[in-house]
Formats: C-alpha cells, sequence, structure tokens
C-alpha cells in the first residue's frame, strides 16, 4: 500500500509508502510550529490550525485561556476554552484556523445554568433545542439569567435558566411569569423621558425593547431566588442545630 503527498504546493503529488508516510507524519508533527514561528508545548499548545496559544491570546487580548473543551475528536482535533470578564466563553478548535468565537451554549453550560433541549409548543409537537444560537440576558455571574432560542424560522422560546441547572418558560400563558413580565416593563416605564423615549442603561429608544425587559425580568428573578436559596439555608442551620440540642 502506499500514501500521496505533497510538498510546497499541490502540483507535484509524491507516493510514499505505508511505513514511510507514518514516519513523514511523526517528523511534522515533531517539528510543528505556528504561524510565527512558536514552538508547542504543554504550557503553550496549538488552539488553532497552525496557532499557538500565546499568539492568539495576543490576538486577542481580551481573552483568558481556560483549557481543553473535553476530549479530541475521533479525528483527534482538541477543542479549547477562553472567558472574558464578562463571563462569556469563547472556543477554538486544532480542525480550523478561526479565531476564537462567543458560544452561548457553552457559556451557560460553564456557569451551571440550566438550558432545555426540547420544547413543546402552545400549538404543535415537541421540537429539538439545538446547543447553538442561544441568546442570553442578564448578569452571568448572577443566579438567573434570561435565554432565548428561535425553534422555527418566526417564533422564539424564552425560558428563565438557573444556576442550578433548572429552567422555566417565560411566558405570559404562565401567571406567575406574565405577573413578572408586566412588573419588569411596569419598572421601564419609569423610565419615560418628556420626549417620550425610554432609557435604559445608557441606551434610548421610543419603545420598551424585549431585551430591556429580559434584563429587568433577570434582575428581579436573581433577586428572588437568591433570598429564597439564603431561607432555605437558614432553616437547614436551625433544623440541624436543633436536632442535635436534641440528641445531646
Amino acid at each position: 500500500m502506499s500514501q500521496t503527498i505533497f510538498l510546497g504546493g499541490r502540483t507535484h503529488p509524491i507516493t510514499v509508502s505505508d511505513e514511510g508516510y507514518e514516519a513523514i507524519v511523526a517528523l511534522v508533527t515533531a517539528q510543528r510550529v505556528c504561524t510565527n514561528g512558536c514552538a508547542y508545548t504543554a504550557d503553550n499548545p496549538m488552539v488553532t490550525e497552525n496557532t499557538c496559544l500565546s499568539c492568539l491570546v495576543n490576538r486577542q487580548s481580551y481573552l483568558r485561556f481556560v483549557g481543553p473543551l473535553g476530549d479530541p475528536d475521533e479525528d483527534g482535533y482538541q477543542q479549547f476554552k477562553f472567558l472574558t470578564e464578562k463571563g462569556n466563553v469563547y472556543l477554538t478548535s486544532t480542525r480550523s484556523d478561526y479565531a476564537a468565537q462567543q458560544d452561548s451554549y457553552q457559556t451557560l453550560v460553564h456557569w451551571g445554568f440550566g438550558v432545555p433541549a426540547v420544547y413543546r409548543p402552545p400549538r404543535g409537537e415537541e421540537v429539538k433545542l439545538y446547543p447553538h444560537s442561544w441568546t442570553v440576558y442578564g448578569n452571568l455571574f448572577s443566579s438567573v439569567v434570561v435565554i432565548e432560542k428561535s425553534y422555527d424560522q418566526k417564533h422564539p422560546a424564552t425560558f428563565l435558566s438557573y444556576t442550578n441547572g433548572t429552567f422555566r418558560e417565560l411566558t405570559k400563558r404562565d401567571a406567575d411569569m406574565k405577573r413578572l413580565l408586566e412588573e419588569a416593563t411596569d419598572i421601564l416605564e419609569e423610565s419615560k423621558g418628556e420626549d417620550g423615549s425610554y432609557q435604559y442603561e445608557g441606551t434610548s429608544s421610543n419603545r420598551i425593547r424585549d431585551s430591556w425587559v429580559y434584563e429587568v425580568v433577570s434582575l428581579i428573578a436573581a433577586a428572588v431566588y437568591d433570598v429564597k436559596v439564603r431561607l432555605t439555608a437558614s432553616l437547614k442551620t436551625e433544623q440541624s442545630t436543633d436536632q442535635e440540642a436534641i440528641a445531646s
């Protein structure tokens, strides 16, 4: 058996034995460097095709290296994870030479937020919610964010997502969620100026934007969730103390 390789271009193919091909692969792997000539090491791995960690971080200086994401795929290519100051996850792969790209799904997974895999619309059959293209509203360092994804060409599915790995659909069909949406809208209504425009986080608009509502919803929901967590922890502590007192 034999293999065909090319050196210095694809004009003149070279046929070598399988043993020779394996030797060439081993030699190339051992001598491989990034496009800037940097050697690959354990501390400076190849994070995209032909780019080392130090060179990529120099180009995308807002990223902090986290490490490999999972194991290499079936072809031996590895993904790597990076974080921004705001907590967003960026990914690279040795399969391509693309710059690090933001990944909302891996961001949610990194911080422990629940992400639904399926959704049943009000009218229709259950649909899959694939990992790509989630939109996130809120502070990733809080306990609750709002996440949204279109399940067809026209309609989005929106959820409250919690750091305990759970989620709940954010819809006006749910009485509790309807009140939450109305409360957030009422808060934003108070920002209306004399010119009729609304203000939020330094942005002005002639209407209250859905994204603003979701941001405020996440703030309210996080505050309520955090109080419930603290009360539950306090109650468990008191019960434990009481049981210890009885036992003694």
